[in-house]
């Protein structure tokens, strides 16, 4: 069984399968998803809802969202989503914003290799990988901010 400092080890070490980013990503995923009409009409749900509805609305006002970027310029398409030049409201820093369409990732049935990409760029530390800087995601979106690499996707180089 695991020791209680090990738990807080692990949720402080943001590249551990259990950690606080992780735990509150799942617990606003998991408020959102309840919040349907349709699933409101349980009751358990409900007081679930009503419950946390102060905590989740304190966590979303509290961390990162796609509104603490301005828009540069477009500069991708894909099936998902787009790839977004953009700039940090508070730090001025540029960067390159993966913007990933839920609705359509679910309607494909390919939602794991955001999880791999994601885990990828995260923890590897390797000069020839693209770092991620944030991950996070709202009710409609998933979001990847990843360094700014001027010379377009490596598909186009190649090519």
């Amino acid at each position: 069984m695991p020791r209680p400092d090990d738990i807080a080890n692990q949720l402080l070490d943001l590249k551990a399968p259990l950690n606080v980013d992780g735990l509150l990503d799942a617990v606003v995923a998991l408020y959102n998803d309840c919040n349907f009409p349709v699933l409101k009409r349980i009751r358990n749900i409900d007081a679930f809802i009503k419950r946390n509805q102060p905590t989740i609305t304190q966590l979303e006002n509290s961390r990162l969202k796609g509104s603490d970027f301005d828009l540069i310029k477009v500069i991708g398409r894909g099936a998902f989503g787009e790839v977004r030049l953009v700039r940090h409201n508070d730090s001025r820093k540029v960067f390159a914003l993966k913007l990933l369409d839920k609705n359509e990732m679910l309607r494909r049935a390919d939602t794991a290799f955001f999880w791999e990409e994601r885990d990828i760029m995260a923890h590897a530390e390797s000069e020839w990988l693209v770092r991620l800087h944030y991950a996070f995601q709202d009710r409609t979106h998933l979001y990847m901010v990843m360094e700014f690499m001027p010379g377009g996707d490596v598909v186009n180089l190649i090519c």
